[in-house]
């Protein structure tokens, strides 16, 4: 069976078993869906953004999926390992990024979402599909996924949404602690 159906198998049978059996249940201490059970949000920082299936910042982990494939690739792994990795690699980017030192850094962020409080399970489901579909984008042509990375940050620069504010986010954090951590001194 094709390694892309079988992700897309295992994802979706989660996706439906977390959906009917969800209610108001939680699992790691994240809520596996928001109250309304709404597919999409595109509020930027709304209450419920990152809790849907689908969100506005669901379209930059295609980008993630596409970045992590063709990085695999150059570093000569087979088709099945990067594959394989770029999905491990997104994992674990959504264990960190759901973790309090990313959850901080983007509230306190410059222009950053400062009613971000995580993802859901489901919206981490919703990433993990998003990162398969721009591995897949990545296998079939690289141009097209390049021209996805780009095009995407620069429709995502202004709603500040995309991997460049991330990044950003990311690294303002990391500073202001370093300062804190000078000034202590």
């Amino acid at each position: 069976m094709n390694i892309f159906l079988q992700f897309l198998i295992y994802l979706l049978l989660l996706l439906i078993i977390l959906s009917v059996f969800s209610g108001d249940m939680e699992i790691l201490g994240r809520p596996v869906w928001s109250k309304k059970k709404t597919i999409l949000n595109i509020h930027r920082d709304g209450p419920a953004t990152n809790q849907d299936f689908l969100d506005i910042y669901t379209l930059t982990h295609i980008s993630h999926g596409i970045i992590f494939y063709l990085a695999l690739k150059y570093f000569g792994l087979s088709n099945k390992n990067a594959i394989y990795g770029a999905m491990i690699l997104e994992i674990l980017f959504e264990i960190i990024e759901n973790g309090s030192f990313i959850v901080d850094a983007f509230r306190i962020a410059p222009n950053g979402t400062p009613n971000y409080k995580g993802d859901s399970i489901i919206n981490i489901m919703s990433d993990l599909l998003a990162n398969l579909l721009g591995i897949y984008i990545a296998n079939i042509s690289v141009k097209l996924a390049i021209s996805y990375v780009i095009i995407s940050e620069i429709i995502f620069y202004k709603p500040r949404t995309g991997l460049l504010f991330h990044i950003s986010a990311i690294l303002n954090k990391t500073k202001l602690i370093i300062e804190q951590k000078i000034k202590n001194v």
